[in-house]
């Protein structure tokens, strides 16, 4: 056999005898011993190095190696190692879904050498293996909700749920709070009931297994009198304010009561429903209108569609989108950030922060995460949004600015403190050492990364930042609200920024004295599910010893639970159970605004002692929050589309009624650049008379009953009431008068306006044909104009119109735009950067439009071929295009 440089055995052996030594390289890693060296593997290369005794070094290769004596003895290998006994089997890293169990052995000398030399064994140094490869028990959840119908006596009905769990759950069926009976009613995951009479209130279902349980929302069945259909035929009262110098023809009146339908599912007659579990889309709206002229000087008018009758018909669809702004702590927009849910992307916010998304229908609770991964400044944050069918969900949400990470050794055990203030910690968090793996699931050895967000409760900023709603359910499947205790969410990371997962649990102690808790606690983890978007329990705290801490003894008594490896990586919340109460809360009609029009207003109560936050946005004017019962609470109501603050109404002066019940005052902080009124109240339940209602059907159907119905509360206790601030002084009218779906935030469509000089109001109108018929008439937007930039002479308005339908022979809309109060006469002429709008007549569909003499506006056709020009998110982005296609007046 030839080794390296050409020698035989034999002449190694040789050479061996003489007084120079001749050691063997591995050109492979090893592992250094302080003991001798055994038995190396074969090697795949080797060179020799011969060491003299006067400490030169020579090789049989070309090239010359100069080091000390401490280096080769270091590169010296030992040939006589051997491995040691395998460790026994580590405890699994998951009691269920599938984890790993590890378990290791060392390389070892046989025989005492007196150079430390590196040896090296033939294998691995660690093993691992599947374990605990079954399904987890899951408690169940409602997938698919019953859905609220409306029928008359003699027509059948169906109700539809669905769950998931595991093991699979079965399905219960409630009336009101009584079970139904399956020897009356058959029932499995539908309940079909032939003839509705006397069947009219509230159902439910539940999902139920051996792990737990969950209610549906309650759908109710309304059960109506025998006529044609189930709508008041007569419309409710809907004044609105004309423009400033326009008035009803022949009349000094400002103001027409142009009615309103309720905007509810309907029932009609005749109809056969079959065993479905939905219906098809009907809804009460107008059925007969009339035209009321409106004159605005001597040479504007136009005409203003007047409700007559209201009647069952079928209704547009809409579709149910989350939308909103995302800001950073001091209120600046968050930009780029990254949106998933249900594992999926589903876009970014833009250069303002803002976000828009469509969710399936059927969405009640849907938790979206937010990763900051181009800025990278920002935590990776789970929000809760609770969204209605058809409604569009504004939220705002906070984020949380990066803390700086833990670096530390995992191989020893880490404390970290939690708190807004590391001084002033409410909790610690301890992970034991050698509790790390990587992604193939090896045992982590060296510094890693811990970044620990904190919720501290005692920071209401803190709260207001939370991932959502403090709500969970009950072993029987009710609804409870949580009163939190402090939130943290980890992640673990190496050098280079690869997940790091834990094998053994980590603990969490709170210290009762700061957070004013009596030593019987109380307290439950609890874990945030993405799928159902609840806290669902996962341990309880239990007393500890301060002095039987491993690393941080105290002579106190801590609250102590253990984090499972599983939950590790979940939105954690310390928490116990809260009594509830409704609170009402109803926004003001504006009859000059839409903008303010008191939908798509988000109502947010802010609890302390105990401590949580409720969110939900108008439907209709009104909104019903569960919140935490006998707290001390800030209620506010946000416009998200203008990103506006109500004023709480009436003024601080007439509130002695409104604080009969409840207590409190209106008070007053300030935000950025504004100032945020809030009705200040105790959360007590003290009679019916409102604004707090109790949590039961009595107690809900009080607090959500309709403004326009006649058992509308009337008492000046029923809720809290909030306006439109005084300054704002725009005016905004939208009107939809035929086949004008509404579209999505992405699809709106929008005309630019500019002009000179003082604000003015605008009119632009949409019609079907190029003659400009009442009978064509899909709707009209009057709006002011606003400074384009703070204190500049120029004034902008954007104008939104039906977008051209794109399956229709003419693909187009024609459009009027209408100056309605100026100072002088005004002729329109198009800007120089949007001549692209001249070549439209080449268009077949817009040749042929006329320009009657003298008048003031300007008519023009928006083809379907041009919709981008016209296309917005909403008429922010128009306003501030200020590039995009417009119409100049001067």
């Amino acid at each position: 056999m030839l080794f390296a440089g050409g020698r035989s055995s034999a002449e190694m052996k040789e050479c061996a005898a003489t007084t120079e030594t001749t050691v063997l390289l591995q050109t492979t890693s090893s592992v250094v011993q302080h003991t001798p060296v055994s038995p190396l593997p074969e090697l795949t290369s080797f060179a020799t190095v011969t060491l003299s005794s006067k400490s030169d070094i020579s090789t049989s290769s070309t090239s010359s190696v100069v080091a000390d004596l401490s280096v080769i003895a270091n590169l010296l290998p030992n040939t006589e190692s051997k491995w040691s006994r395998w460790s026994p089997w580590s405890d699994c890293t998951q009691t269920c879904g599938s984890g790993t169990r590890h378990r290791n052995r060392t390389c070892v000398a046989i025989n005492d050498k007196a150079v430390f030399a590196p040896i090296s064994c033939a294998g691995k140094s660690n093993q691992m293996k599947s374990c605990a490869e079954w399904k987890c028990p899951v408690a169940p959840f409602v997938t698919v909700h019953p859905e609220s119908k409306v029928r008359m006596p003699g027509q059948s009905v169906t109700f539809c749920c669905e769950g998931e769990g595991n093991p699979q759950p079965e399905i219960e069926w409630f009336k009101e709070n009584n079970v139904i009976d399956k020897s009356f009613y058959n029932h499995n995951n539908t309940l079909e009931i032939n003839d509705v009479q006397g069947l009219n209130g509230s159902y439910r279902c539940r999902a139920i297994n051996q792990f737990g349980s969950e209610f549906s929302n309650e759908a109710d069945l309304k059960v109506l009198e025998n006529s044609e259909d189930s709508c008041s035929s007569m419309p409710s009262s809907n004044n609105v304010t004309l423009p400033p110098g326009c008035f009803v023809n022949g009349t000094n009146s400002t103001t027409v009561d142009v009615g309103e339908c309720e905007p509810i599912a309907c029932v009609m007659r005749g109809v056969n429903y079959s065993s479905s579990c939905s219906d098809p889309p009907l809804c009460c709206g107008p059925l007969f209108t009339e035209s009321v002229l409106v004159k605005c000087g001597f040479a504007i008018s136009f005409g203003l569609s007047v409700i007559k009758g209201c009647g069952c018909g079928k209704c547009f669809e809409k579709e149910t989108f989350i939308s909103g702004v995302v800001i950073g702590p001091d209120g600046s927009p968050a930009t780029f950030v990254d949106l998933v849910f249900k594992g999926k992307s589903v876009g970014s916010t833009d250069t303002d922060g803002k976000f828009s998304f469509p969710v399936p229908k059927t969405t009640r609770r849907a938790v979206v995460t937010f990763k900051d991964q181009m800025n990278n400044k920002f935590v990776e944050e789970d929000k809760l949004f609770v969204v209605e069918e058809g409604q569009t969900a504004v939220y705002t949400v906070k984020l949380r600015e990066k803390p700086a990470p833990v670096i530390f050794n995992a191989s020893e055990p880490l404390d970290v403190p939690l708190g807004s203030d590391s001084s002033d910690s409410f909790a610690d968090l301890e992970l034991p050492e050698n509790a790390l793996l990587t992604e193939d699931g090896s045992i982590f050895s060296g510094n890693a990364k811990a970044t620990v967000s904190v919720t501290d409760p005692r920071n209401q900023s803190d709260i207001e930042s939370a991932p959502g709603d403090f709500s969970s359910m009950n072993e029987d499947g009710e609804e409870e609200l949580l009163q939190t205790f402090g939130m943290i969410k980890v992640n673990l990371e190496d050098d280079n920024g690869k997940q790091l997962t834990m094998s053994k649990p980590m603990k969490v102690y709170l210290d009762p004295e700061k957070l004013n808790l009596t030593v019987s606690g109380g307290i439950r983890l609890y874990w945030l599910d993405k799928k159902t978007g609840r806290w669902r329990e996962a341990g309880k705290f239990l007393l500890e010893d301060g002095k039987n801490r491993r690393r941080k003894r105290s002579g106190r008594t801590f609250l102590a639970v253990n984090v499972t490896p599983s939950l590790a990586k979940h939105d954690l919340n310390f928490d116990t159970p809260s009594e509830r109460v409704a609170l009402r809360v109803t926004i003001t009609k504006d009859t000059t605004n839409d903008n303010y029009a008191s939908d798509k207003v988000l109502v947010r109560v802010i609890c302390l002692n105990p401590n949580g936050y409720m969110e939900k946005v108008t439907v209709n004017r009104l909104a019903c929050v569960v919140i935490l019962r006998n707290a001390d609470c800030y209620v506010q109501a946000l416009n998200l589309r203008e990103n506006i603050f109500y004023e709480p109404y009436p003024n601080s002066i007439e509130t002695k009624d409104i604080f009969k019940n409840v207590g409190g005052s209106i008070v007053s902080s300030k935000g950025k650049g504004t100032t945020i009124k809030s009705f200040r109240f105790n959360s007590i339940l003290n009679g019916s008379d409102g604004p707090t209602y109790s949590v039961n059907s009595a107690g809900e159907e009080k607090c959500t009953v309709s403004l326009n119905s006649a058992l509308a509360p009337q008492t000046k206790t029923a809720q809290f009431v909030f306006k439109i601030p005084e300054s704002i002084s725009s005016y905004n009218l939208l009107r939809r008068v035929n086949n004008w779906p509404e579209e999505s935030d992405k699809s709106k469509c929008f005309v630019r306006v500019v002009h000179e000089g003082k604000k003015a109001i605008f009119m632009a109108s949409g019609y079907k044909g190029k003659n400009f018929g009442d009978g064509e008439l899909y709707g009209y937007h009057v709006k002011s104009s606003e400074p384009e930039t703070p204190g500049s002479s120029k004034q902008v308005v954007c104008l939104q119109f039906r977008c051209p339908p794109e399956n229709t022979r003419n693909k187009a809309v024609f459009l009027l735009v209408t100056p309605l109060s100026t100072t002088k006469n005004i002729d329109i002429k198009f800007n120089e950067m949007n001549s692209r709008l001249k070549v439209v007549d080449i268009f077949p569909e817009c040749s042929g439009i006329t320009h009657p003499n003298n008048a003031l506006g300007k008519r023009f056709c928006a083809p379907y071929w041009l919709k981008a020009l016209f296309t917005f998110k909403d008429s922010t982005r128009c306003f501030q295009e200020r590039n995009s296609t417009h119409l100049t007046f001067q």
